[in-house]
């Protein structure tokens, strides 16, 4: 391989790597910008719903995502406050 190729290369992976370390660490702290009473005010929406017989087929799969991005967002800051 050319020395130029096999340079431009290298410094093209080196910039992938660079750039997908951003990219997590800004997924990341999106997931922690998504607090725990907005999550669980949404959650308790939802149930009051429940109770009063309107939660239909939709509504049940955001209250699934609220409940897991809850239990994301709670491991994500177990784990960034131990850091």
């Amino acid at each position: 391989m050319n020395p130029t190729d096999a340079f431009v290369e290298e410094i093209t992976e080196i910039e992938f790597n660079r750039n997908e370390e951003e990219r997590t660490q800004v997924r990341e702290d999106g997931i922690v910008e998504n607090n725990h009473e907005t999550l669980t005010g949404q959650i308790e929406k939802l149930d009051e719903m429940k109770a009063d017989g309107a939660l239909d087929k939709t509504r049940k799969q955001k209250k699934r995502q609220f409940e897991d991005r809850l239990n994301h967002v709670t491991k994500k800051t177990k784990v960034t406050s131990f850091i």
